[in-house]
């Protein structure tokens, strides 16, 4: 038996990595790096710019003048010193978000602050409703203190009780729906007039109220304590 031998035709051969013959490395796309980084600072944004974080953030508003010409206050020549007055309001920002947190050193003129350091605790509709009443609240005490500054006699109305604090010394004297029309002996015809009141005295003192009550009047005491949190 007779074995031949084929010639091997080595033109038809394509080189491989396994053969003596180099490979050639491809050369450097440094862009490719770039996108790719950019493409991962993008989604690092979107991805923290999404979550968001029990703060609230504290935004001041533009200073308006409300004395003189231009003005809805005038101040009389009476008053000695001159000057403007200006009002500015404070924009309550609910949303922040993670990216804020981490940039708000580059925002020197806002503030970003734990929730529960505004709301107190409460839900936001209970802040919301609080908020709605001290709207009303501030509007009463506005009238009765321009009334006053008039010279004309407020009546002894009262201030309504709207809610209680569960846990503290009023807890166990007032109740939702009450209308206190005195306190400390001097009468109240608006909320202001308590504050006014209560202001004047310190934690542990006590602070005798003249309540009226769809069951009739009543007179009770409360010790005035200092909520912690």
């Amino acid at each position: 038996m007779h074995t031949t031998r084929e010639p091997v035709d080595r033109g038809m051969v394509v080189p491989s990595p396994l053969g003596w013959q180099s490979i050639s490395a491809g050369r450097r796309r440094p862009w490719r790096w770039v996108l790719g980084l950019v493409a991962v600072l993008v989604i690092t944004y979107a991805v923290l710019n999404t979550i968001t974080v029990p703060y609230y953030g504290l935004l001041p508003g533009d200073a308006v003048p409300v004395n003189g010409k231009g003005g809805a206050v005038t101040v009389g020549s009476v008053h000695a010193g001159s000057g403007d007055i200006f009002l500015t309001d404070v924009l309550l920002q609910p949303r922040i978000t993670v990216w804020d947190r981490l940039t708000d050193f580059m925002h020197h003129e806002d503030d970003i602050v734990p929730t529960v350091d505004v709301t107190g605790g409460a839900t936001t509709s209970q802040y919301d409703q609080a908020n709605t009443e001290a709207m009303a609240d501030s509007q009463e005490n506005a009238r009765v203190a321009a009334l006053r500054r008039l010279g004309y006699t407020v009546t002894n109305d009262g201030a309504a009780v709207v809610a209680v604090a569960p846990g503290t010394p009023a807890a166990s004297q007032l109740r939702d729906g009450d209308v206190i029309t005195e306190a400390d002996g001097t009468p109240v015809s608006a909320a202001s007039d308590i504050t006014t009141v209560i202001t004047s005295l310190k934690p542990g003192d006590d602070v005798h109220l003249d309540v009226r009550r769809q069951a009739g009047a009543r007179t009770t005491t409360v010790a005035l304590t200092v909520r912690t949190r």
